[in-house]
């Protein structure tokens, strides 16, 4: 009894950070405006087969489609959705903009985590 007790936080924090992550792709996305991100959201499902909502399990797939889709711009947009991540839980932007999209996101969310 005591073992699920102790997982049910871990699978809650999870929980949480994919859903503020994937809050954080819908803001930085909308610098493209609201069709055109629907549009790639449908296009990235279709092409790369990365529904929506697998993006938090599959960053490397999305940063790849991304990239892929708007070539350099494509780092501009990984950039904004990192900073609006980072606004979101309190992580220091400065402390992860240089590093790659994926590892960015991981250290935010250990980052955010704290200690356990």
């Amino acid at each position: 009894m005591l073992k699920s007790v102790m997982r049910e936080p871990k699978l809650t924090i999870q929980a949480s950070f994919e859903a503020i992550l994937l809050e954080a792709v819908d803001e930085g996305m909308m610098v493209i405006g609201e069709s055109p991100k629907a549009a790639m959201y449908v296009y990235i499902e279709g092409v790369y087969s990365l529904a929506k909502e697998e993006i938090p399990q599959r960053l490397q797939d999305f940063s790849s489609a991304v990239q892929k889709i708007f070539g350099s711009g494509g780092l501009v947009i990984e950039k904004l959705i990192l900073r609006r991540l980072c606004e979101k839980l309190n992580v220091n932007y400065g402390s992860v903009r240089y590093k790659g999209f994926q590892a960015a996101v991981e250290e935010v969310r250990e980052r955010s985590a704290g200690p356990m």
